[in-house]
C-alpha cells in the first residue's frame, strides 16, 4: 500500500535532504579548491603536512558520506529515492487548492498560486529513474557506500580483490553530477510545494575562504624568513665590529 504523507512531511524531507547534499557540496568544493591551490602554496603546506593531509582526507570522506546518505536505499532512512516515491504516491498534494490552504496567511499567496502547482509526471519519472539504484551511476556510488564508506569490507581491507577505485572508479565529475542533480531535484519539488528554492551557493566571500588561511600562512612564513635574515645580518655586523 502506498504510504500517505502530508505536505509538511514532504517539506521536512526536502530540508533534510537539501542539508545532506549541501554539506556534500561544501566539503567537495573545499577539497577541490584546496587541491587547485596546492601547488601555489606548497611551501605553506610543507610547514604542516600532516594537518593538510588529514584535512583533505576529512573533506573528501565527508563529501562521500553525505552523498551516500542522500542516495541511500534503506527503508528506514530519508533519501532521494524514497522521497520521490512519496511524491509519486501523493500527487494530490501538488495542486493550487492545497497550496492556497497551507499558505492562506502568507503575504502574496494569490500571486504565488498562479504559478504551476501540479506535478509534471514525465519529469517525475525521469527523476525517479535517475535516483533508482539500477542507474549505473547510483549503483557505482552504492558499491562505494557498501564496501568502503559505511564499513570497510574484508576483501577491500585485506586487498583480496583488485582495489575498488580500479574496479568501479567514481571520478570527481561523477560526484559533482550526483550532488548537482540531487540539489536540482529537491528545488524542483520545493518550488512546486512551497514556492521556495534553496540557494546552493556559498556567499561570495565564503567560496574561497581557505585562500585566506593560505595567504595568512604565507605572510607568517615570509615574516619568519625576514626575521631570520635580519638576525643573521645583525650577527654578521656584530662579528665584523668585534662585539
Amino acid at each position: 500500500m502506498a504510504k500517505k504523507v502530508t505536505a509538511d512531511e514532504l517539506s521536512k524531507q526536502i530540508k533534510v535532504l537539501q542539508n545532506q547534499l549541501f554539506n556534500a557540496k561544501a566539503h567537495f568544493e573545499i577539497y577541490m579548491g584546496v587541491g587547485k591551490a596546492w601547488g601555489k602554496h606548497i611551501l605553506e603546506i610543507q610547514d604542516s603536512p600532516i594537518f593538510w593531509q588529514f584535512t583533505m582526507k576529512a573533506h573528501i570522506d565527508s563529501a562521500f558520506l553525505y552523498l551516500c546518505r542522500a542516495y541511500d536505499t534503506d527503508d528506514r532512512a530519508i533519501h532521494l529515492s524514497g522521497f520521490l516515491d512519496a511524491v509519486a504516491n501523493n500527487p494530490g498534494l501538488f495542486c493550487e487548492a492545497v497550496f492556497r490552504e497551507r499558505y492562506k496567511n502568507r503575504a502574496g499567496v494569490d500571486g504565488l498560486a498562479q504559478w504551476p502547482r501540479t506535478l509534471n509526471l514525465k519529469r517525475l519519472s525521469e527523476n525517479r529513474n535517475f535516483c533508482n539504484p539500477k542507474n549505473p551511476l547510483i549503483k557505482k556510488l552504492l558499491r562505494w557506500r557498501n564496501n568502503v564508506v559505511a564499513h570497510r569490507n574484508y576483501e577491500e581491507a585485506m586487498g583480496v580483490a583488485e582495489p575498488l577505485h580500479k574496479r568501479h572508479p567514481l571520478p570527481f565529475g561523477d560526484m559533482e553530477t550526483l550532488i548537482d542533480k540531487g540539489l536540482s531535484i529537491l528545488n524542483e519539488y520545493s518550488s512546486l510545494l512551497d514556492a521556495t528554492e534553496y540557494s546552493n551557493q556559498f556567499l561570495s566571500h565564503q567560496r574561497a575562504d581557505y585562500l585566506y588561511i593560505f595567504n595568512s600562512l604565507r605572510f607568517a612564513r615570509i615574516g619568519r624568513e625576514w626575521n631570520r635574515r635580519r638576525i643573521r645580518k645583525n650577527l654578521h655586523r656584530k662579528l665584523r665590529e668585534g662585539k
